[in-house]
């Protein structure tokens, strides 16, 4: 086992910089012990965000992924724990009162604590001084009127060698964006909340400004931002993982209020059918949330897995030898408690039933990998709620830019290229069979 300061997401949540890590002490070890048969991921949490950007982005440090406590990547798990924050702030300004039962119709959470109990941690994403590390000086860390060019802490500015900065400002540019997001439709459209619940959560949820304060208006996406965030790799798609295998595996915290929500391993799935036509290089594990007996198991059944895929000499593509190899255990299973393992999809979706969140419980389909959607005009075809012409006209008022049309994909959407550099904001290719470095940030 081999690691490095810049592997651990609590550090940095630069995924360049950790891919870049993980090439360098891979190249340390075949210095000393030269090179090995096959190189595994394996890591939870921020842990499961760099193996899935770096095996998407960085094809060939990995050979196999071992996701836990899983997010296909940081940024759109970002979107959703920061619209926690918006709508309690939302709940809490109601002139309606709303039930614990209601909010979570509308957050998609099986327990409310998921959106009280990890805040304010969100500042530690998204504030510009807040986030910093006790090492930095106070002194040289931003404020907006003591020290507006001071060191800011904010997620984006973690990456702004990626995304480029704002020539006006020097902050960092931000994919991130909620204009036209329905929240709570299915919670509406189901008859959990009422008309007018819908209407003033959607007029009153705000937005984090720049420097992440809550503020009432929408937040709108850099508009250079989002070709970037697709082109380069930040949002992950199934494009390159589909030579990989990936085994995830996950305590079952949903009821808790953790953060850590089996939805995600879902998401990565979606994503990877998207991509693929297929997630047969994925096996998703689900335990119960007071054993940890998946760890092992893992290790010795991706061992199993790499190994049958180093044997294979026989003709075929790295994806269809990822498959082709499967051992008899690489199957989707849940755990109970005292160990048993259960391969019955039904029987284990009601030992474990996943939870939504807040994009998917606005109509955004299973990939959730959206950042700023494509609009359309307030219509009746989203609601199976009849709206009377008062109604139509109040949600006319609400999103006067119209709702997410989700049928057209995200803004800036793109296919992300592998193996970039970044001498400047977007990347350039590595490689030297990828394709010219022309600007294509439109």
């Amino acid at each position: 086992m081999a690691s490095s300061t810049f592997n651990v997401n609590n550090i940095s949540g630069n995924d360049v910089i950790s891919a870049e890590t993980a090439m360098m002490v891979k190249e340390r070890f075949i210095d000393q012990f030269g090179e090995p048969r096959y190189t595994m991921g394996f890591g939870s949490s921020g842990g499961a965000m760099q193996q899935h950007l770096i095996a998407h982005n960085y094809p060939g440090i990995l050979d196999g992924i071992q996701p836990g406590l899983s997010f296909p990547d940081s940024w759109t798990f970002l979107v959703t724990y920061l619209d926690c924050a918006l709508l309690d702030d939302a709940f809490n300004k109601s002139s309606t009162p709303w039930t614990i039962a209601q909010k979570q119709s509308v957050v998609g959470h099986r327990n409310y604590a998921y959106c009280t109990d990890n805040f304010p941690n969100w500042r530690t994403r998204i504030h510009a001084s807040n986030g910093c590390d006790p090492a930095i000086p106070a002194g040289i860390i931003f404020h907006p009127i003591t020290n507006p060019m001071g060191a800011r802490c904010t997620f984006q500015d973690n990456q702004k060698n990626i995304f480029g900065t704002d020539p006006a400002t020097g902050y960092a540019l931000r994919p991130l964006d909620n204009v036209g997001v329905q929240y709570g439709l299915s919670a509406f459209n189901s008859g959990a909340i009422t008309f007018e619940q819908f209407a003033e959560l959607n007029r009153r949820v705000g937005a984090f400004d720049i420097n992440g304060e809550i503020v009432a208006h929408r937040m709108v996406a850099d508009a250079a931002a989002l070709p970037i965030a697709y082109r380069t790799g930040r949002v992950t798609s199934g494009a390159n993982l589909d030579t990989i295998p990936i085994i995830d595996s996950r305590q079952y915290l949903d009821e808790s209020g953790n953060v850590h929500d089996s939805s995600r391993s879902l998401i990565m799935r979606a994503r990877l059918i998207a991509s693929n036509g297929h997630a047969d290089n994925q096996v998703i594990w689900v335990e119960a949330p007071t054993t940890s007996q998946l760890n092992y198991r893992s290790v010795r059944l991706m061992d199993d897995w790499l190994a049958n895929i180093s044997a294979d000499r026989s003709p075929g593509s790295a994806a269809e030898k990822v498959v082709r190899n499967k051992p008899a255990e690489a199957v989707d299973a849940c755990f109970t408690a005292s160990g048993e393992m259960i391969t019955n999809p039904v029987t284990c979706n009601a030992l474990y039933p996943p939870q939504r969140n807040s994009r998917l419980s606005a109509g955004e389909p299973l990939t959730q990998n959206i950042l700023k959607c494509k609009l359309k005009p307030v219509s009746q075809a989203d609601y199976t709620r009849p709206l009377g012409n008062a109604q139509s006209q109040t949600l006319q008022a609400v999103f006067p830019q119209g709702v997410c049309d989700y049928s057209k994909g995200g803004v800036g959407e793109r296919e992300a290229r592998a193996w970039l550099s970044y001498p400047r904001p977007g990347g350039v290719p590595l490689l030297k069979d990828e394709d010219d470095d022309r600007d294509d940030h439109d």
